[in-house]
């Protein structure tokens, strides 16, 4: 009766210590699962992160170039105007001085819209091998 209550003491024990160390396994793969699923939140969070600079990135570059088209269809129109008053015989030395201006003023645009361009194009470049 003694062996069979000692066996059965031991059996118990022994349960009870399996029980512990399952609960324990469980807690260990439960916080793992839980620090892997923090780790993949944090990547998200990153490549998110980097999306949203990428984007912003772009409508920078876009507002940069849209104004600049902006500008040289305005210095387009004042050029085509003071080129229309010349030939209406307009005052020739007037004309002539506002027309070196917005030819002079719409190359430089060019060339800033040229610039812009190039600049989104590496920008956009970089970010694709960043990726």
């Amino acid at each position: 009766q003694r062996q069979v209550e000692a066996r059965l003491q031991e059996d118990v024990k022994s349960a009870r210590q399996d029980s512990e160390e399952e609960r324990q396994r469980r807690q260990e793969l439960e916080l793992l699962w839980h620090l892997s699923v923090r780790d993949q939140q944090t990547d998200l969070e990153r490549l998110c992160s980097l999306e949203v600079q990428r984007a912003e990135s772009a409508c920078r570059h876009r507002t940069v170039e849209d104004d600049l088209r902006q500008q040289l269809e305005r210095a387009e129109r004042a050029l085509a105007q003071a080129r229309a008053s010349l030939e209406e015989g307009g005052p020739s030395e007037q004309l002539q001085l506002e027309i070196k201006v917005c030819e002079e003023v719409k190359m430089e645009l060019e060339v800033k819209l040229d610039l812009a361009t190039l600049d989104a194009e590496r920008e956009a470049q970089r970010e694709a091998r960043d990726a």
